[in-house]
């Protein structure tokens, strides 16, 4: 049955229905899922902190003449304001993120 897991409309049916990564290979996923997020947020940040993504890589290639990381901070702001999770200094935790993001 593993070859089953190759199939481009079971992969579908796992991503349009938010189910969690499986691989023949536990370590290594077979697919990456490339997403431009959505209408609130453009990252895709939120729909990926919702299923519990162990691993997540961001990138912010949106209009930020001035570095100021507005997706970012917008992202985050979802995703405290609907209580997904919350974002803390990993080295003092009682420290929240908007303090790192001014360092």
């Amino acid at each position: 049955l593993k070859f089953m897991l190759r199939s481009p409309t079971v992969r579908l049916f796992h991503q349009v229905f938010a189910v969690p990564n499986v691989s023949a290979n536990d370590d290594h996923p077979e697919y990456v899922y490339l997403s431009d997020g959505g209408l609130v947020e453009d990252s895709g940040l939120i729909e990926l902190l919702r299923r519990h993504q162990k691993i997540i890589l961001a990138t912010d290639t949106g209009d930020d003449p001035n570095v100021q990381l507005l997706d970012l901070r917008n992202a985050i702001q979802i995703a405290t304001d609907q209580r997904i999770c919350t974002f803390f200094d990993p080295q003092e935790p009682r420290r929240g993120i908007e303090w790192v993001l001014q360092a």
